[in-house]
């Protein structure tokens, strides 16, 4: 809620300073000791680029607060290379805690080696409070040059679709192909970002909260097996165990993947529409190709997971998932994945008077 850039990056240092310890919660894991190493010595490093250009702000304008440098931009009309540099530095520090590429070798490292709970966590919030950053510096402060930001959002949102679904294809890790998913999500955020109207941001933010939702049903069916199963799924190919044991089960994992590929009536669909729409309404029909191009191309390793789950035959015994005493918040989820389509119309304009004060409140 602030509107201080020193009193932003305090509130994000703490934020992250929870997510480091949070990733090698598990002092005596390896895995999650070298993920919580990565994470605060890239972290670090990122919070350096964005104090860097905040500095470069300060020595500009003599203020920090968005109001005042937003009309000291607009009355006096403050352009300079120096300025240019500071939304640089300001854009990389943000993209690499988002994620997106080319800052995004640190995310497959930290998913894989935390804890599951922790990187269903990673996977939720941070994205959220990162995207109302962006949309609170978009309509304070980036007012000056559109072209020039969009132009750095274009090209890290088609790197990150590059990068996350040419890496997702060839792996089987669950939680690294989690990861690699996340990439290519990112990506899409940043191409609705570079459209820089109300709309775009508005796909974005629906975006995130359909992706939120399909993440947090994989987490919670991978977290309930685990618990009640003693069992955790590592690999993608693992997954064919619930077709030979609980077919009930493996129709609902199916369909979170089909969410995550944009399949119809799913909310992973509505996601991937309205950004599409954007651009439309925007007349980006170049950007709308490559994106649907990139979008048929990712169905693909969500469709091999399908396959695992129903076309392969494992020999090895599991014990069946106890469906009544487990699962409940699990298909109840699912179940709104499916029938989204039913009550979208009455979540619309409430979600978007919650975006207008989200924003400008």
């Amino acid at each position: 809620m602030s509107y201080d850039l020193f009193i932003i990056y305090l509130a994000l240092e703490l934020q992250n300073l929870c997510f480091y310890v949070l990733a090698s919660i598990k002092r005596y894991s390896s895995f999650s000791t070298e993920a919580g190493l990565k994470y605060f010595l890239l972290g670090a490093f990122s919070s350096s680029l964005f104090l860097f250009g905040v500095s470069i702000i300060y020595g500009i304008f003599g203020t920090l607060n968005l109001f005042d440098i937003a009309f000291i931009i607009e009355f006096y009309e403050v352009y300079s290379s120096l300025l240019f540099i500071s939304v640089f530095f300001l854009l990389s520090g943000l993209i690499f805690k988002l994620g997106g590429a080319p800052f995004h070798w640190w995310i497959p490292d930290v998913y894989s080696g935390s804890p599951t709970v922790v990187t269903m966590f990673f996977s939720l919030m941070p994205k959220l409070v990162y995207v109302f950053i962006f949309f609170k510096l978009f309509f304070l402060f980036f007012i000056f040059d559109y072209n020039f930001i969009n132009f750095l959002f274009i090209i890290v949102g088609l790197s990150s679709l590059i990068v996350g679904i040419v890496n997702a294809m060839y792996q089987y890790r669950l939680k690294r192909f989690l990861a690699y998913s996340a990439i290519a999500n990112v990506g899409y955020l940043f191409l609705s970002f570079s459209l820089s109207s109300f709309f775009g941001f508005f796909s974005s933010i629906f975006f995130i909260i359909s992706y939120m939702v399909t993440v947090c049903l994989i987490f919670m069916f991978l977290l309930s097996y685990r618990k009640h199963e003693f069992f955790e799924f590592v690999d993608s190919f693992e997954l064919s165990f619930l077709s030979n044991y609980n077919i009930f089960i493996s129709i609902f994992v199916a369909l979170i993947f089909l969410s995550f590929a944009g399949v119809p009536p799913l909310i992973g669909f509505f996601g991937k529409f309205f950004i599409f729409l954007s651009f439309i309404v925007e007349h980006n029909f170049i950007i709308l190709f490559i994106a649907l191009l990139f979008s048929v191309i990712s169905g693909f390793y969500y469709i091999r997971i399908i396959r695992f789950i129903f076309f392969n035959s494992v020999n090895e015994n599991i014990f069946i998932f106890n469906i009544s005493s487990v699962v409940v918040p699990f298909v109840l989820l699912s179940l709104l994945n499916l029938v989204f389509l039913f009550f979208f119309d009455i979540i619309c304009e409430y979600l978007f008077f919650l975006i207008v004060q989200l924003i400008f409140v």
